[in-house]
């Protein structure tokens, strides 16, 4: 005996909104404030916008801004004992945002130290 058609229909949209669901997009972002070396982070956020709003939250500092997003991954962000910072991020691991983040700080055998990092994923 066939199943009606209506049953295969809703069989293949619950199947597709539960994998939908899994792949949902999760979202951190990391604002930094160069004059106080203040930073604040958000993770697991279901929006870019969303991430963004809480690291700005979480940051003192009139000159505070978003320097880093993610989604899917990590991020991080490093300082510089002569007031150079960086940041970095990466889809594959949280060693190589904090590499990036190092180097664009100017590496860590120049003085250069992370501040933190933020990972958003499932």
């Amino acid at each position: 005996m066939r199943a009606p058609r209506w049953i295969a229909a809703v069989v293949v949209a619950v199947t597709l909104f539960g994998a939908a669901q899994a792949a949902r997009a999760d979202f951190a972002a990391i604002a930094y404030s160069p004059s106080t070396n203040n930073y604040g982070y958000w993770y697991g956020a279901g929006s870019r916008a969303a991430a963004e709003n809480g690291a700005m939250r979480n940051c003192d500092g009139a000159d505070r801004r978003v320097v880093v997003w993610v989604e899917n991954g990590w991020a991080a962000l490093a300082a510089n004992g002569d007031g150079r910072w960086g940041y970095g991020w990466s889809t594959s691991s949280r060693a190589e945002a904090e590499r990036n983040a190092l180097h664009n700080a100017g590496g860590a055998g120049g003085g250069a130290y992370i501040l933190c990092w933020a990972a958003s994923g499932k």
